[in-house]
Parts: structure tokens; C-alpha cells; sequence
């Protein structure tokens, strides 16, 4: 009996140490469904540290569960096939409609057709004047068309043709986009869309417009301005925001004026790193506008209208899921030192208002509204595998890995 007393004593006490220790412990952030808990000793940082930690690079992706991958081996093994895997393997744009997948590579494009038995095709188009084939940079959707950038030693604007099943160079009335304009630079994406329709996109080095309905073009910007373009953006305002090569400073341009406006890097890089002129090379390839009208450019500011109808920077709220468990690290420093000198290779407003940021070393959501962020796929080691991903009509998210050749889906 008095065993069983001493007994219960016992388990009482440590059951009372049990919670009164747990009231001590921090609060642990409860990580949404589909959402990581990443550790900040396992992200890589590109840029040079004072005490810098050593990294042992995982050889593989960390794909959670959620992200479905919808190729078989056998249809992966074609995949490899079709874009010569370890040659030319990062895909560079990534567009869905009605349930087919289409993924600009580097020597043509690859359309997964998930109603048709997930079947793969590619596509190539031959230069006119040289014995080899274009490469594809940049896909946009326009009224059910998809529109494609091609660049080799020249450029050139082409259209999907579903009744031949090809891909047909594009040319307009005045010759503008015959000429040959050189390589375009390996942005992404190089098209947009204005309001009275008209396509916007990069060829070479210059920035032209496209009048679909009577097939003439403008050039916009050309290579007397002295700028190399990275990558553009439309605006609802009908401005043309891009980036450069030569300075990674991000611009942007009124097609009807000519005008173009310059604006620097946002100020967390200012703060902590004196040195910094312009954007990073990698964050300058990702630009978008979202459904508000703000810009988002590599990293996770974004530039705002403010009451004088001017843009400037905003700065976001340091993402608190990039804190690491083991340490203790002032969350703003920190994020900005690993996580924001991380290249942003695209950046994506979905139908949910969301953003998505691929980056080197993952995907991660913003949530705009609730200011929240979600690391929803991993990636531990340096390189530009996640590169495109894209929504469709049904809402649900589609990512291509560059590294194992597969294509994965987010049900949502």
C-alpha cells in the first residue's frame, strides 16, 4: 500500500515538473499544411561571410510529398532525351493551359499533355539563315495563343500553330523583326502584354512592341540607349518595367513617351552592404507586377505608389521561418544576409493573390495579405533546378525540376 502511494506521489510530481517545464519552452511557430520547417545550417549562402559555415551540399532535391511528380521512369528517361540532360537541362520558362505543360529549354520546347496520356512532344524551329535551331527563351499566353521569344545568333518572335502543330516565325509588315538582333539575354520572362493587346518583348537587345491584329511592330527601346535588357514586366498603367545587364538596376519605360525612370536597389541592401550598386545578377533575371500594381523585383521588396504617385521601395517583413532553431540570430540580419543574397530566379502573383519565389534554395509562398511566409520545397545546394513554375485554370501549381527531370504538380 504504501508502495502504490510512493508510487502515485511519484508519477504525480513528474507529471508537474513535465508541464511546468513546458511552459518554459519558446513558442515553436506552427508550420502550415504544405509548408517546411527549414533549418538556416542547411541554406548555402553565395555571397562572402565573415565566419562562414561549413555546408555539405545534399546531391539530390528535397521534394515534400505534396508536390506530385506526374512523369513515369520511362517518361522521364524521353524527358532526358528530349533535353539533353546534363547539357542543357535548366528549363527557362514554364507556361500551363488547358491541361498541357509547356517548358522552354535551351534547344527547343517540350509540351507535357496530361490529357492524352501524358504524353511529350518537342518542338524546334530552324534559323532561316544559318543550318541550326533557334533556342527558346520566354512563352506568354494571349487569348489562348501561345506566343514564344526564340534566340540564337538572332532572334526572333514566333506563335504556336495548332493546326500544324508547329511553331511559325513570326514577321511583320515594315521588316522590323527580320532583321538579325543577336542573342537575346537569358531573362525571364522577355514578353509581356499591354492593355490594347499589343505584345511587348525583347529581341537582341531591344525592346519592341507587336500589334497582333494588323501585324505591325515598334522598336521601343534600342541599343543606342545603351542598355542591355534582362527581363521585363507589363504594368496595368501600360508601363514596361525591366532590368538590365550592364548595371542590374531596374527601369521603367512609357512606350507612347519614351520616357524611361530609374530606380535603385531597395534599401535592406543599402543598409548591409555598402559596396552595392544596382541588384544581383541572378535576382535582376525575376520581375513582376502584381494584380495591385506593385513590383516585385528578385529579393522580396517591392516598389509601391506612394500618395505623389512615385514609386519607391517597401520593405518587406523579415520572413520569421528562415530563423534557425539552434540559435539565436536578430531575424532581420539574418534573413537578409543568407536568405535575400539568395538568387530569386522567378517571381509569380497566382490567382490566390499569393507570390511564389523560386529561388536557389527553394520554393517559397508569400502570403500578401496575411504577411506570411511558406518554404514549400527545398533545395540544399547551389544551382537554378527550380527554375519555372506556373499556375492553371484550376489553380493548382506546376514546377519543373531541371535536376532529376520531372514535373511536379500542387493540388490545391
Amino acid at each position: 500500500m504504501k508502495n502504490r502511494k510512493l508510487l502515485l506521489t511519484l508519477s504525480s510530481a513528474i507529471l508537474v515538473v513535465i508541464a511546468l517545464f513546458g511552459l518554459t519552452l519558446p513558442d515553436r511557430k506552427q508550420v502550415a499544411p504544405g509548408c517546411l520547417e527549414p533549418h538556416l545550417a542547411m541554406i548555402p549562402s553565395p555571397m562572402p561571410q565573415k565566419n562562414p559555415r561549413p555546408v555539405t551540399p545534399r546531391p539530390y532535391l528535397d521534394v515534400p510529398a505534396w508536390w506530385k511528380p506526374q512523369l513515369s521512369a520511362e517518361q522521364q528517361a524521353q524527358y532526358d532525351n528530349i533535353t539533353l540532360k546534363r547539357k542543357f537541362y535548366t528549363a527557362q520558362d514554364m507556361l500551363v493551359y488547358e491541361n498541357q505543360v509547356w517548358i522552354a529549354h535551351a534547344n527547343g520546347i517540350v509540351r507535357f499533355d496530361a490529357t492524352n496520356n501524358n504524353t511529350l512532344a518537342t518542338y524546334q524551329v530552324l534559323v532561316d539563315s544559318l543550318p541550326k535551331f533557334y533556342t527558346f527563351v520566354a512563352l506568354y499566353l494571349r487569348n489562348g495563343e501561345i506566343w514564344a521569344i526564340l534566340s540564337s545568333s538572332e532572334s526572333a518572335l514566333a506563335k504556336y500553330d495548332p493546326t500544324t502543330d508547329e511553331f511559325i516565325v513570326i514577321h511583320d509588315e515594315d521588316g522590323l523583326l527580320n532583321h538579325g538582333h543577336g542573342p537575346t539575354v537569358d531573362g525571364k520572362p522577355l514578353i509581356g502584354e499591354l492593355s490594347d493587346g499589343n505584345l511587348v518583348f525583347v529581341l537582341g537587345w531591344e525592346i519592341f512592341s507587336y500589334d497582333p491584329e494588323n501585324q505591325q511592330a515598334r522598336k521601343l527601346l534600342g541599343l543606342e540607349s545603351g542598355f542591355r535588357v534582362n527581363t521585363i514586366a507589363t504594368s496595368k498603367d501600360d508601363n514596361i518595367w525591366f532590368t538590365t545587364v550592364n548595371d542590374y538596376v531596374i527601369r521603367s519605360l512609357n512606350p507612347e513617351t519614351g520616357k524611361v525612370k530609374e530606380y535603385g536597389e531597395p534599401p535592406s541592401l543599402v543598409k548591409d552592404e555598402a559596396n552595392q550598386t544596382g541588384l544581383a545578377w541572378d535576382s535582376s533575371k525575376a520581375i513582376t507586377v502584381d494584380s495591385q500594381g506593385r513590383v516585385w523585383v528578385g529579393y522580396f521588396d517591392r516598389l509601391e505608389l506612394d500618395k505623389n504617385g512615385n514609386y519607391t521601395w517597401h520593405e518587406l517583413k523579415r520572413p520569421t521561418i528562415f530563423v534557425d532553431d539552434t540559435h539565436i540570430y536578430d531575424t532581420y540580419d539574418r534573413a537578409v544576409y543568407v536568405y535575400k543574397w539568395t538568387p530569386v530566379f522567378s517571381v509569380a502573383q497566382f490567382s490566390d493573390e499569393n507570390m511564389w519565389f523560386v529561388t536557389g534554395v527553394g520554393v517559397v509562398r508569400y502570403d500578401v495579405t496575411g504577411d506570411d511566409w511558406c518554404w514549400s520545397a527545398t533545395q540544399s545546394f547551389w544551382g537554378d533546378a527550380f527554375s519555372p513554375i506556373a499556375e492553371d485554370e484550376n489553380g493548382n501549381i506546376w514546377m519543373v525540376d531541371g535536376e532529376m527531370n520531372q514535373i511536379y504538380k500542387l493540388e490545391q
